[in-house]
């Protein structure tokens, strides 16, 4: 009866090695490792302390809700945007801030997050029989051509041109 793959493989790789076995750590070295992974645990908690105090002035939560508003309306997304990315996006403008030394969030943050964010979010429309501008009497070889070189990157570009950041 010939050999099955298993008893080859287990017989070539796991029992064959052709070095000696080494110690990776030794037990001195646990104590370190559990003091650094501590820190880093405790570092963590007050970064997420810190980023929780930042404040967010009320045209700053106008410019995010106006941004993902634009997004959900967007005539190249389809389905729009969900709920939670309000959310989303207040906690990653608050994070920036706080681990770039600030206690409160300007439109720059903003602009990143929405950089960051939206392109995660965005479900792009691919059939141009779908777009809005097609019941309207556009040409469909136009509107395919628009479809096909649209990304989410100039959709975010075109949402961020049209919504007036706050003074």
């Amino acid at each position: 009866m010939p050999p099955t793959i298993d008893r080859l493989l287990l017989n070539d790789i796991w029992l064959d090695q052709p070095h000696a076995p080494s110690k990776l750590q030794s037990d001195l070295d646990v104590p370190a490792l559990l003091e650094t992974t501590l820190d880093v645990v405790e570092k963590i908690a007050t970064l997420r302390s810190r980023a929780a105090k930042v404040s967010i002035i009320r045209e700053i939560r106008t410019y995010i809700y106006d941004i993902v508003i634009f997004a959900r309306n967007h005539r190249f997304v389809v389905g729009g945007i969900p709920t939670f990315v309000l959310e989303d996006f207040i906690q990653f403008v608050q994070v920036y801030a706080t681990i770039n030394g600030y206690d409160y969030v300007i439109p720059e943050m903003v602009k990143l997050a929405a950089y960051k964010l939206l392109p995660l979010r965005i479900k792009m429309l691919k059939d141009p029989y779908n777009e809005p501008s097609m019941f309207y009497g556009s040409d469909p070889e136009l509107v395919k051509q628009i479809v096909d070189k649209m990304d989410t990157r100039i959709i975010v570009e075109d949402i961020l041109n049209r919504v007036q950041p706050p003074v």
